[in-house]
């Protein structure tokens, strides 16, 4: 496994959103940083996109892979994934077999992607800890789709980060995409009902 040594700790969360109501879906990616030393995690980045008609599964794994199409686009070796969809989270991690045909092109390019960074771990959450994300996706079925760093960030400041950073790496780590196979449980699209709304400078609880 990669030995990824001293750099800030680079967190991505994701959601999707589908409004039956209005038959457009959404999905949205967050980007936080930790740095060395520190346990206050600074939003940096955060995209919105408007998928149009969807259902909240493709939703959700759209939103996944714009985190790991971020985190290849910004050279970042070593990432946490984490979002509140126990399908997209256990599919990937292989808990869960795909059946789906209209996830299974999602899937696969989900794991192309992630061969291409050093260290990824996806990591399941709670909605409540999962605030900017889900705003974000709801703004993606509201037609907005966005793509900006906060004040004080931008990809040549994340990459100087990395840059400065000693790495170590002894391999890569690969996830081979294998057979699809048997049957998903509770396999279901709908329409999720969103309470939380949060702000750019939201400070979330942790998750353990």
């Amino acid at each position: 496994m990669a030995t990824v040594s001293n750099l800030p700790e680079f967190e991505f969360n994701f959601d999707g959103s589908y409004k039956s109501s209005k038959r457009k879906a959404g999905a949205g990616a967050v980007l936080w940083v930790t740095m060395p030393g520190s346990s206050t995690k600074e939003m940096v980045w955060t995209c919105s996109e408007s998928l149009g008609k969807r259902t909240n599964n493709e939703a959700e794994y759209r939103g996944f892979i714009m985190c790991l199409e971020a985190a290849r686009r910004f050279e970042i070796p070593k990432i946490i994934v984490k979002g509140d969809s126990k399908l997209v989270v256990n599919q990937f991690n292989g808990s869960y077999k795909v059946k789906a045909a209209h996830l299974v092109p999602l899937w696969t390019q989900a794991m192309e992607i992630a061969a291409d960074l050093v260290s990824i771990e996806v990591l399941h959450i709670d909605r409540e800890y999962n605030s900017v994300a889900d705003k974000l996706s709801n703004d993606g079925d509201c037609n907005i789709t966005t793509s900006s760093f906060t004040v004080g960030w931008n990809a040549d400041r994340i990459l100087g980060l990395i840059a400065s950073s000693p790495v170590a790496i002894e391999d890569r780590t690969h996830h081979q995409v294998d057979a699809v196979e048997t049957t998903v449980e509770n396999e279901v699209d709908q329409d999720e009902v969103v309470g939380a709304i949060a702000t750019s400078n939201a400070v979330l609880p942790v998750a353990h």
